[in-house]
């Protein structure tokens, strides 16, 4: 039995990592957790990063964005002047440094009180599910290889290696 996903809001004023040691700063950041009776199923991190961040994150290839893991993608380019949001999904590996019978306010804190090389601190912990951005009423964007994939057939990425 799953429960309903519970998303809270997040403060943002500690950066997440790249490999390469480069933070990344997030804005408007919501942390959605789902779980089962006696553990978490899946973590998403919602988050806006602004343009030029996002041309970092699509050449550092952060999030697990390599080329081949793109889907199809949308007629044309984001807009050069909106904030660009990932939605993406934390490792397998990972989901035991949350507790199961904790509530939203705690799945927060685990996220916010981590130290910076906390494997949930880090963009290689996370797999860009979706990417978009809002253009007139709608959002445009694309969907990555990572929707599809789920439990074991995720790489469990240890960013200390």
């Amino acid at each position: 039995m799953s429960t309903q996903p519970q998303r809270v809001p997040i403060s943002v004023e500690r950066p997440w990592f790249a490999p390469d040691g480069t933070p990344l700063i997030a804005r408007e950041a919501q942390l959605e957790v789902r779980s089962g009776r006696r553990w978490i199923t899946e973590v998403r991190l919602l988050f806006e990063v602004s343009p030029e961040t996002w041309h970092a994150v699509v050449e550092g290839q952060w999030f697990h964005l390599e080329p081949e893991a793109w889907g199809p993608v949308f007629a044309g380019d984001f807009d050069a002047g909106s904030d660009i949001r990932i939605e993406a999904r934390l490792a397998p590996g990972h989901l035991h440094l949350f507790d199961a019978s904790a509530g939203p306010k705690a799945h927060a804190a685990v996220l916010l009180q981590a130290a910076d090389d906390n494997p949930v601190r880090q963009t290689e912990s996370w797999y860009a599910l979706f990417v978009t951005q809002e253009s007139g009423p709608a959002r445009t964007g694309f969907q990555t290889r990572w929707t599809g994939e789920t439990g074991g057939r995720l790489k469990d990425i240890d960013p200390a290696n």
